[in-house]
């Protein structure tokens, strides 16, 4: 009965969202003393039609540079893993977007794939994600040409693997990066073992950024550096997933689940934790190409894992920690004109329609429990699953 509740769930949000547009155009951080120049894609809310934007070998339902929709938007920034990019978790930022956010996704130059990946697997990357984060967040609020459309207290922050670490470390944590051996344990150890061996350590501590003010971190990467005295002053909101299998996928050794688990114990505010069953890391990524999966058939077969089997298109986004407005956390987006209603946009305003769609679901498949309460309706009522039905996430 929950399962047809929820597949109902995913076909509203499907159907509504297809006349949503977003705006889309890519930024450059300037580079600051020896930190080089970030590059960026920010999506926007867009009253125009959607139109096709393509960056790189991504085609995305966009509409460049569109006039911003909205005024006081709340701002997600998006931090992606290992040789990602900025494109790489586009599914969620254009739910977001379609949500009544701001998004902006950035390329860490130091471990992005689309850059120089020579200092990836140094003890560097450690201090300079953060330190990337907060220089982005600066040029949103600073110098970025849509600022006056910006909310300076609703922050949010969106991470997967390393970017969960990031994203850690942003929001109050003091990683104990001596611990970094904990993933020398490999046949080809990194050249990050080397300088741990070395006492080779950063000389500057990781950079927070009290701006942000709610988290989702998605299979977080490095947390053996972290036990409950590093986390003492993450005290945001946090919403945690881990994927049942990532310790079966190739990731430097950077993520288990039971690393992620002590992560939820040790974390002083409890967050929302989420294990996502039967699936491996690389399912919070978007689809594969055809192309990608010819050319990485293993990283193919881990996006394609579904929990509870169901639909792909159901595992696609992340986020009621920035939403649902019973939690502190609500970044509370913003609710749309009646003039764009009947374009897919919310009927009521965006948090009604955030919460009917996949947006407010995890791509893992952990979604809203509409019919929580079906003891105390019909069997009738419950497979409609009535829009009186109350809504929760695990």
């Amino acid at each position: 009965m929950r399962r047809l509740a929820l597949l109902l769930a995913v076909a509203l949000g499907l159907s509504a969202g297809c006349a949503e547009a977003a705006g889309l155009q890519e930024i450059s951080v300037p580079a600051k003393g020896e930190s080089p120049a970030i590059t960026g894609v920010v999506w926007t809310p867009c009253a125009e039609p959607a139109g096709e934007v393509k960056l790189g070998t991504a085609t995305l339902q966009a509409t460049a540079n569109c006039p911003i929709l909205g005024d006081k938007l709340p701002l997600v920034i998006i931090s992606h893993g290992y040789g990602g990019n900025a494109l790489g978790h586009r599914d969620t930022a254009q739910a977001l977007v379609e949500a009544g956010f701001v998004v902006v996704a950035i390329s860490h130059p130091i471990d992005s794939g689309r850059g120089d990946m020579a200092r990836a697997d140094t003890l560097s990357v450690l201090v300079e994600r953060p330190a990337d984060i907060k220089r982005s967040i600066d040029f949103m609020l600073g110098a970025w040409q849509g600022r006056d459309k910006l909310d300076p207290s609703r922050i949010g922050f969106f991470g997967f693997s390393r970017g969960g670490y990031t994203g850690l470390v942003v929001a109050g944590g003091n990683p104990d990066i001596r611990k970094a051996g904990a993933f020398c344990d490999v046949p080809f150890p990194k050249p990050s073992c080397d300088e741990v061996k070395r006492g080779s350590l950063p000389s500057e501590a990781p950079p927070h950024d009290p701006r942000v003010k709610a988290a989702v971190l998605a299979d977080p990467g490095s947390a053996p550096l972290f036990d409950r005295e590093a986390l003492k002053r993450v005290t945001i909101p946090i919403e945690l997933w881990v994927s049942e299998h990532s310790d079966k996928d190739n990731t430097g050794a950077e993520v288990r689940p039971d690393w992620v688990m002590a992560i939820a114990e040790e974390l002083p505010a409890k967050p929302e934790y989420h294990l996502v069953k039967n699936a491996g890391h690389f399912a919070f990524l978007p689809p594969c190409s055809p192309q990608m999966a010819k050319s990485l058939p293993r990283l193919h077969r881990s996006r394609r894992l579904r929990p509870q089997g169901l639909p792909r298109r159901a595992q696609r986004r992340h986020g009621r920690v920035f939403t649902d407005p019973s939690r502190r956390s609500a970044l509370r987006p913003f609710p749309l004109p009646r003039s764009l209603r009947g374009r897919g946009w919310p009927s009521d305003s965006s948090q009604q329609r955030y919460e009917r769609s996949p947006a407010a679901m995890a791509r893992s498949g952990e979604v809203v429990r509409r019919c929580a309460d079906r003891e105390r309706r019909s069997a009738a009522a419950a497979r409609g699953c009535s829009s009186s039905a109350p809504s929760g996430g695990r």
